[in-house]
């Protein structure tokens, strides 16, 4: 199989998530600033991934959480400035044009397993660039990542996660990757 290099697009790409707050309402927020890059085939088959997301880019519309968030006893974006999502050909199709990309989550100096469901929402061609839409979904509990000061606050443990991401194929990708 033929293997292309996808850019992930930081101008377009992001990644979204949410948190039961007090068991009456939700904390939403996202990553503003994602970038990456996506070796695989023309409709991503086996595809192997590495996505980093800048810490600092975090937004909640609430001035004061957001720098709760980015301070060192949280996400600690001064000195872990990203995070990284990697996947090496952990990707099956579970059903129609849905799968399952099982990888990996840097978050300062833990790595943890992390699942989750792609699914390919729009691809285009044209303007000379093949595109390429697709979405994740998972979910990642606080405390796997050595953060439990947030649940002392109301906020619930599992946090959903949403990404959208946007790809332009760039390139065939050299042998051995």
């Amino acid at each position: 199989m033929v293997k292309f290099v996808w850019n992930v697009s930081e101008r377009n790409s992001a990644i979204h998530f949410k948190a039961k707050y007090f068991k009456i309402g939700h904390i939403n927020g996202h990553f503003r600033k994602v970038y990456g890059e996506v070796i695989a085939g023309a409709h991503l088959e086996d595809p192997d991934v590495e996505l980093f997301i800048q810490a600092s880019s975090i937004e909640t519309m609430d001035d004061a959480l957001d720098l709760k968030l980015k301070s060192a006893n949280v996400l600690n974006a001064a000195e872990h400035p990203n995070m990284i999502f990697s996947a090496k050909g952990g990707c099956y199709m579970s059903s129609g044009r849905i799968w399952e990309l099982k990888g990996f989550l840097k978050f300062k100096d833990r790595i943890i397993p992390l699942t989750m469901v792609l699914s390919l929402l729009k691809r285009h061609e044209g303007f000379k660039k093949t595109m390429m839409q697709a979405q994740l979904f998972g979910r990642i509990n606080l405390k796997d990542l050595g953060i439990d000061l947030l649940s002392e606050n109301g906020v619930s443990d599992e946090i959903e996660v949403y990404a959208d991401v946007y790809m332009i194929k760039e390139a065939v990708a050299t042998v051995g990757r």
